[in-house]
């Protein structure tokens, strides 16, 4: 049974990571991608560091550093998650090493501040041709859409391990002990001990990657989904929610884009 599941799992891979060029937008002052998703819709990957530290840049450009200042995450939010965190508290938000990892310590109306300066670079650029787009915040049925659950399955793979045949780590998951399972390379470890670039492990059938795990993902009612680096891969279920308190290095975000929305632009002001 499990090598069916296994065969299962390769064939919705290769099909994950087949996705076609033209079902996606690419954003290319900020190197930030969006894979088309149920609904004529957009989905970004997580955003990262980099992409977060454009908006703040330009903030600054526009002599709006009170508000650069407001929006900045807060760094030490690594202290409540590692005791030997120090070093991310200085270096994981603005060190270039970590400019393609995503973006944490933030709060919602910090993520609502990029999605709105976000829609304004999108309708700004004649090569996109979006007028009319919206940026925002997937609500939590918008993000369940875009993950895409395999049948019955609360994961984008087909059964409810977050390891491939060879043991290979399909999601960026806290992985318990298990001595007695042979598929577990190095005896059960085989994720890292926080987050990992964008487009890591495996992405889904539309081309979005980390859907489960590496750091949860903020929704427009406030509840986080897809679990973290810190959540075992049963706590990342899709079916399941978590309630949204403090930034931390444990939640991101990821931005929804609707090409067509009328002329009202979200403010961040």
């Amino acid at each position: 049974m499990k090598s069916f599941t296994f065969l299962l799992l390769s064939v919705l891979l290769s099909f994950g990571v087949m996705a076609k060029k033209d079902d996606a937008i690419h954003i290319k002052s900020l190197d930030l991608n969006l894979q088309r998703v149920p609904g004529g819709l957009y989905m970004s990957q997580e955003i990262t560091n980099g992409q977060y530290l454009a908006f703040l840049n330009d903030l600054i450009k526009q002599g709006r550093a009170e508000d650069a200042l407001k929006y900045t995450p807060d760094t030490l939010s690594w202290r409540s998650a590692l005791t030997y965190g120090n070093p991310l508290v200085e270096y994981y938000f603005r060190h270039p090493a970590y400019h393609n990892f995503p973006v944490v310590g933030i709060d919602v109306a910090q993520a609502n501040a990029f999605c709105a300066w976000l829609t304004k670079q999108v309708k700004a650029d004649p090569k996109l041709n979006l007028p009319n787009a919206l940026c925002i915040l997937p609500s939590e049925n918008e993000w369940i859409s875009a993950s895409a659950p395999f049948l019955d399955n609360p994961y984008p793979w087909y059964g409810p391990y977050a390891y491939d045949e060879k043991g290979d780590m399909l999601c960026n998951v806290k992985v318990e002990r298990i001595d007695e399972n042979a598929f577990l390379k190095n005896e059960g470890i085989g994720s890292i001990w926080l987050t990992a670039q964008i487009e890591s492990y495996y992405p889904n059938k539309f081309g979005l990657y980390n859907i489960i795990g590496k750091v949860a993902e903020l929704t427009s009612e406030g509840y986080i989904k897809g679990g973290s680096w810190d959540n075992t891969i049963d706590e990342c279920a899709i079916t399941k929610r978590q309630e949204f308190e403090l930034p931390s290095p444990y939640v991101g975000f990821r931005v929804l884009l609707r090409p067509k929305v009328g002329n009202t632009c979200p403010t961040y002001e």
